[in-house]
């Protein structure tokens, strides 16, 4: 038979049944499945009513349920344990009542402490957002869907199931919520299913701003092609009569694109549009230089299509100092060079404070689309974003309408530093183009990410979103612009034979390094950074309000969580740690000889309640410190072993104690699977808690004595408790060497098992258990850490993947990249690493391929053969032209030009100034992107080409 003591009353007051002093134990036998007790040790199996009922005004709940008032009456608790247990899915509490047996039995059907909880919880597509009508309107909409086998709730901040009241619209699995009444920012959201299992993703809610321009004044000229290209200069909230501008100077417009010159290893390129005017009287223009750079809006169209567009930037102004006419020059740009002015934050008007801007960390997993809309968006151009990046992860949806980078993820926790500072959009959208092999520009009224290698194709798919990030439409463009030998077909020729040809960089190695975002901590961090309102996100609480509180604090900049043991009636606080504590979990792989170790940094605050007692000083030697860690099933120890039972461990922390490590080795001898869960826990400090509890010092010397000493170090700490009606008399020992030592107890007292040990009392603490005296102890947790070791070490900060060019050539190039696919070959990388391409489960990419084909490579590899052309000429450098070209036709910065007369090279341009009125480009640089065809070299070039210049 296997009794498990739920509770022990000693009767204050005669009655019929007991007499005072009568003690009564109450079991829970788990073979009968029922109520055992015993009166004075003996069974016993009926009795009367043993509590007051007119106490029963005053309720404290134990584990979710409640109980009467033990504190006066005919009995007095003196011990109240936590037992509980589940029955398949059923999970049985006990109440203390005052008709025999003494004890109630609660069960809770498919609570979720009984059920193995398997997060299924993930996101469906992408969210749907609905543009709010103005910066300062609170009718933007977010459609946000979710899987999950459990029911699933929404939020915006909060994180307890039971709290949200959100209704979810279900359609089998699938739990859908619109999000109303929201302004223009970034929304964090979160979707919570009842076992706990939670997920957030970023969301952001754009607003219709640019329909509130109005043209303000407007010019028109013809171009060396006598196509008409027309120039409108918007104004913020104008709705009047615009203004023709009629003169103008020798070079109206020019539009540049404004790439470093390094070859086609750069991300984001710049656009700018340059106006030349006329004045025909002093500051005629003075008008459109505001101290706000979005008043005034230009917009350049070819032919009545939309080639460029930006904002008037008010130092970019220039003229000349002397008396009209004189030309002026206006600059507008698309702002992509102001984006290290912003940093990755959400940002959304403050609807409490006019004007001003709410700024918050960006959460949770993001698409790409998103990340990069998030930074563009700050701009305010409210320009839609097109997706040409045609390499789909294998397991990516890849129909027409489905985007890889709307279904690549990245986790915005990797944009900023352990101290919660944000990385600046510029390096975000830089890290993002490097690690994709993009380019990111403006064009046509539409941001544009296009994978550099694809641009040599002669037709290119894309996906529309608009500014919410929302997919609105695909199609294809065609990039390719042709070199002819004269204009009767659409295409550029060069202009003279100054042009410069030379040879790219060239390098014997590529070294792709992985720069690793480490997060090293496996569990969720307990820090400013992670704070969530009132929650740390990853974290649980299991607790009786009764019992203590869990809550997170501030010191001075510094953010931690308080677990806070309250006081108890009626001896409660003997032994109910077990109802207070903080939890986490999640999943981990191991193997071999991987270890880990957890180290928890703590402080314990001086004790609520001042001194109590006679003489006696408040804090003890030394606190209980109890922690548990489970894997799988399996429980670890405090030696360092696995064991099958539950396990609370202890660490008895000194008061000047600030931190202490769990380290050990992952035993697949013992944890059979490989991959399992975790579970960790760390208790609230309960001080009435011991190793030993008896009614008399003798007695607790004779259980000490039956303490095994076996596997137990010198210095090892106990306590041993002796209580009775008004207080409690704490005994503090440590284990000592017993070699001429004298037993006289309670001071020394030697093991059964060891005479050459000895139990040395170290201290004694009386605490009085009355109810206005009882110590409240606080325990605040800076930070647990659980760090993973693979095979014993280090996970190092990068990994480099190398392609070898030419043996013949020394020269490497280090080429650094922030996302990649991670390297499933290293026991828990998804969750030490921050920064890898994940899908919308969370899981890591792996395979690509291009046109659907598998390209057989993870995306990093893939990068060292898609930097330089390749083809039949080996690995020579790209070559690089600079010179002056004439085109009959709009030029994007998305086109390339192909040069069918050399072997059909494709050049993209790094580098030009288009002059519109002319249609020349010069000051241009373009470097050889490949051949879209695998002909041979031609040792000269042909007659209709070299004779053709214009």
């Amino acid at each position: 038979m296997a009794n498990n003591l739920l509770a022990t009353i000693v009767c204050n007051i005669t009655n019929t049944e007991y007499s005072a002093g009568d003690q009564i134990d109450i079991y829970w036998d788990d073979v009968a499945n029922d109520f055992y007790v015993e009166e004075n040790s003996s069974q016993i199996t009926s009795g009367g009513v043993i509590l007051n009922q007119e106490i029963q005004d005053t309720t404290y709940s134990i584990t979710g349920v409640n109980r009467p008032n033990l504190s006066g009456g005919s009995g007095n608790v003196l011990y109240f344990s936590s037992y509980s247990f589940c029955d398949v899915l059923d999970l049985s509490e006990f109440v203390i009542v005052e008709s025999f047996p003494y004890a109630s039995r609660v069960i809770t059907a498919n609570s979720p402490v009984c059920t193995a909880v398997v997060c299924d919880l993930e996101f469906v597509g992408n969210a749907q957002t609905t543009l709010a009508t103005g910066q300062d309107q609170s009718d933007g909409e977010i459609t946000i869907t979710a899987f999950s086998s459990n029911e699933v709730r929404f939020s915006l901040s909060q994180l307890d199931f039971g709290a949200i009241t959100n209704v979810s619209s279900v359609s089998g699995d699938n739990y859908s919520y619109t999000f109303t009444g929201l302004l223009p920012g970034s929304y964090t959201v979160y979707a919570i299913d009842s076992v706990g299992c939670t997920r957030s993703r970023t969301v952001y809610v754009s607003f219709s701003g640019l329909s509130s321009y109005g043209i303000y004044r407007w010019f028109e000229f013809n171009d060396h092609w006598d196509v008409t290209w027309r120039v409108d200069i918007l104004k913020r909230d104008f709705s009047g009569s615009s203004t023709e501008i009629t003169k103008l100077a020798v070079n109206p417009l020019t539009l540049r694109f404004n790439g470093d010159n390094n070859g086609v290893l750069q991300g984001k390129i710049p656009s700018q549009i340059t106006l030349g005017l006329k004045n025909e009287t002093d500051g005629e223009f003075f008008d459109l230089f505001t101290l706000n750079e979005r008043e005034y809006l230009v917009k350049a169209y070819r032919d009545s299509v939309l080639i460029q567009q930006g904002y008037i930037t008010t130092e970019l102004y220039s003229e000349p100092w002397s008396p009209p006419p004189y030309n002026t020059t206006i600059i507008a740009t698309d702002r992509l060079a102001d984006l290290d002015s912003f940093e990755f934050l959400e940002e959304a008007p403050d609807s409490s404070n006019p004007g001003q801007t709410i700024k918050q960390r960006v959460r949770g997993d993001i698409s790409v689309i998103d990340a990069l809309l998030i930074c563009v968006n700050k701009l305010g151009l409210d320009q839609p974003i097109r997706s040409c990046f045609n390499i789909y992860e294998t397991n990516h949806d890849s129909t027409s309408s489905d985007d890889p980078l709307a279904q690549t993820y990245i986790n915005a926790d990797s944009y900023y530093d352990e101290e919660g500072n944000p990385k600046n959009c510029n390096e975000v959208l830089e890290d993002i183009c490097k690690s994709l092999n993009c380019r990111f520009y403006s064009a046509g009224g539409y941001w544009y990410i296009f994978r550099i290698p694809e641009q040599k194709d002669s037709s290119v798919a894309y996906r529309q979103f608009d500014a919410s990030g929302n997919y609105v439409s695909n199609g294809t463009i065609s990039p390719i612009l042709e070199v002819v030998t004269d204009f009767a077909s659409s295409g550029g020729r060069f202009l003279n034979q100054n042009n410069l040809r030379s040879i790219e960089k060239v390098y014997g190695t590529i070294n792709v390094i992985k720069d690793r975002y480490l997060l090293g901590n496996l569990f969720p961090a307990i820090n400013e950074t992670n704070l969530d309102g009132d929650e740390y996100p990853g974290w649980g609480y299991v607790l009786n309000s009764d019992l203590g509180y869990v809550f997170p604090k501030q010191k001075k900049d510094q953010y931690y969580l308080r677990v806070q043991t309250a006081p108890f009636i009626g001896g409660q606080a003997l032994n109910h740690s077990a109802d207070l504590y903080i939890v986490t979990s999640g999943s981990v792989e191991y193997k071999g000889i991987d270890t880990f170790e957890i180290k928890v940094d703590f402080e314990i605050p001086p004790l609520v309640n001042g001194v109590l007692g006679s003489g006696t000083t408040v804090a003890p030697p030394y606190y209980r410190l109890k922690w548990l860690f489970k894997v799988g099933s399996k429980y670890l120890t405090s030696d360092g072993s696995w064991s099958s039972t539950e396990t609370d461990n202890t660490y008895f922390a000194s008061p000047s104690d600030t931190s202490f490590t769990i380290a050990s080795t992952f035993d697949p001898s013992v944890l059979s699977d490989t991959s399992s869960t975790y579970e960790f826990r760390l208790y609230g400090i309960c001080l009435y808690e011991s190793d030993v509890q008896e009614s008399s010092v003798t007695n607790m010397g004779n259980s000490i004595d039956d303490i095994s000493t076996t596997g137990l170090d010198l210095g090892t700490r106990i306590i041993g408790n002796v209580s009775g009606i008004g207080n409690y008399n704490l005994y503090y020992y440590e284990l000592q060497n017993g070699t001429n030592i004298t037993e006289t107890r309670p001071g020394e007292i030697t093991p059964d098992d060891n005479s050459n040990l000895v139990w040395i009392l170290k201290d004694t603490r009386t605490y009085s258990s009355n109810f206005g005296d009882l110590l409240t102890v606080n325990l605040d947790v800076n930070s647990i850490e659980f760090n993973f070791f693979p095979n014993g070490e280090e996970l190092p900060e990068d990994q480099i993947v190398s392609k070898s060019l030419s043996e013949g050539n020394l020269k490497t190039l280090d080429y650094e990249v922030f996302h990649f696919d991670t390297d499933t070959s290293i026991n828990n990388t998804q969750n030490m690493i921050a920064n890898y391409f994940r899908l919308s489960d969370g899981t890591p990419t792996s395979q690509w391929g291009i046109n659907n084909k598998s390209i057989e490579e993870i995306l990093a590899d893939s990068l060292t053969q898609l930097i330089f052309p390749t083809g039949s000429e080996g690995k020579r450098g790209a070559f690089r032209l600079n010179g002056n070209f004439r085109f009959n036709t709009a030029i994007m910065n998305y086109n390339v030009i192909r040069n069918s007369n050399d072997d059909n090279r494709i050049f993209i341009m790094n580098s030009y100034e288009f002059h519109a009125k002319s249609a020349e480009i010069s000051n241009g640089e373009i470097v050889e992107l490949g051949s879209d065809t695998e002909t041979l070299t031609k040792a000269f070039q042909d007659n209709a080409f070299s004779s053709g210049f214009k």
